[in-house]
């Protein structure tokens, strides 16, 4: 750079000194002048042409440099600098030219740095989790979702092994397949680290002349559980459904062939046709307000009530029941809880189910609780028995359609009790849930707002 700078101004010094000389010519030729004073006038012109000169090369070599400087910088990507203008024509012009490639440099930069966010934003808000795996089986790219649904308890590590990161052999052979025949491949595994049904798709990815793998992982687990419960439910349904058709179907054969004529016989045989068919209506009965309440399409009778004379009821409708099943029943309540504004029969009907469950599955002897209480503007009501108690791995799906714990498998009722128990209480609003442990008995709670407006809006439907 010193050299340059040498450079120009001696150049401009040595075209200063021969600007000068014929201008000194020209001056004495016009003029009768000594021998002196031409040389006189030869060495001050030469000087002062000289001096002008090293002077503007000087100043135009600081300019050079100076934008030199400036295209270094921007060449090592910092962007933020501008060169000033210069007062030679010439370098004003380059200092333009640099300032504005600059500028053009800096917009490219920053639309990129945009976009680049953007894709970040985009990638990982996906709910699929996306790999991208080099041919050495080293992770390239992934986003967030890959490493929850791989079940790993950090952030996935660029550069890591895709074995360390998925640590499930049947990943990592399909996805040498697939790097080795270069056709895609999808398959659904059970992931066992992270406890999740997973599709698998892997693709192969050709770019500059070196292949990558694209993983996607899709989370299945809750469409399988949802085509488990759909089985179930058509299962149960014609179980359901076949049970007493075969008992009526076998008590009309049984009268068709005689037994009409027997009037004892067939005294009891229609009665228990008529048992049958109630028990059928039950179920379509039930079919039909479930299937209403989860479409949100059974409209709810607002009216204010005391809580204590909606459980009163509710125990007077089964007193006769709980009386043959031996057991006693007691209610605690505070005289001052504020009354509250719901649909009162649909409520009752949760009291009867959560009651008729507690007779159903406790011994004689044994006794039941209703307990009213006010907690934030909401009603809570305990239903607790002293029964059999429930398994801990069946609580969770206690309020399921035609769901029935190991210990009431053989026990009458059409399994829809508890889950019309439960939509009834998310329509207003409300929660609902159990707690039990095997042979100390049961706790069913549930939970509305005394005040309407405090009510949801929607009732968050849960597939079952």
């Amino acid at each position: 750079m010193g050299s340059l700078r040498a450079r120009t101004a001696i150049a401009a010094a040595f075209g200063g000194i021969l600007i000068t000389i014929p201008v000194a010519l020209v001056a004495i030729t016009s003029a009768n002048t000594s021998l002196m004073g031409i040389v006189a006038a030869l060495l001050i012109g030469g000087t002062l042409g000289a001096s002008a000169g090293w002077v503007a090369g000087e100043r135009s070599a600081s300019e050079i440099d100076a934008l030199r400087v400036l295209v270094d910088q921007a060449n090592a990507g910092d962007l933020s600098a501008s060169a000033g203008l210069a007062s030679m024509r010439e370098v004003s012009d380059l200092a333009r030219s640099v300032n504005q490639l600059i500028g053009q440099l800096d917009a490219i930069e920053y639309r990129s740095a945009q976009e680049r966010r953007w894709m970040e934003a985009i990638f990982d808000g996906l709910q699929d989790g996306i790999i991208l795996v080099d041919s050495d089986e080293h992770v390239s790219a992934a986003n967030l979702r890959s490493g929850s649904l791989l079940g790993s308890p950090q952030d996935v590590q660029i550069g890591q092994r895709l074995m360390m990161l998925a640590r499930d052999y049947e990943l990592v052979s399909q996805f040498r397949e697939v790097m080795r025949n270069a056709e895609p491949s999808s398959r659904t595994v059970h992931h066992s680290l992270s406890e999740r049904s997973i599709d698998i798709t892997v693709l192969p990815v050709e770019t500059e002349g070196e292949r990558f793998g694209l993983i996607v992982l899709r989370d299945v687990t809750e469409l399988r559980r949802l085509e488990l419960v759909r089985r179930e439910f058509v299962a149960n349904v014609s179980h359901e459904l076949k049970t007493p058709l075969a008992s009526i179907r076998a008590l009309a054969d049984t009268l068709e062939a005689g037994a009409i004529d027997d009037p004892e016989v067939s005294s009891d045989f229609l009665r228990r046709i008529v048992i049958e068919v109630e028990r059928l209506n039950a179920l379509v009965d039930d079919l039909l307000d479930l299937g209403r309440l989860e479409s949100n399409r059974l409209p709810l009778d607002y009216r204010t009530y005391r809580p204590i004379e909606l459980i009163e009821q509710s125990i007077a409708r089964l007193q006769h029941q709980i009386d043959n099943a031996g057991l006693s029943i007691a209610i605690d309540a505070p005289g001052d809880l504020r009354p509250v504004t719901l649909d009162g029969p649909r409520i009752e009907q949760v009291l009867l189910n959560l009651i008729q469950n507690a007779v159903k599955f406790t011994p004689a002897g044994g006794s039941i609780l209703l307990r009213a209480s006010e907690s934030d503007s909401r009603l809570i009501v305990d239903v607790i028995d002293s029964g059999v108690g429930i398994q801990e791995d069946e609580l969770p799906r206690l309020f399921e359609r035609f769901y029935k714990s190991d210990r009431g498998r053989h026990s009458s009722g059409t399994g829809l009790g508890l889950a019309i128990a439960k939509h009834i209480v998310l329509a207003h609003g409300g929660t609902i849930g159990a707690e039990s442990r095997l042979g100390l008995g049961s706790t069913f709670t549930f939970e509305v707002p005394i005040d309407p407006t405090l009510r949801a809006t929607q009732s968050a439907s849960t597939p079952s």
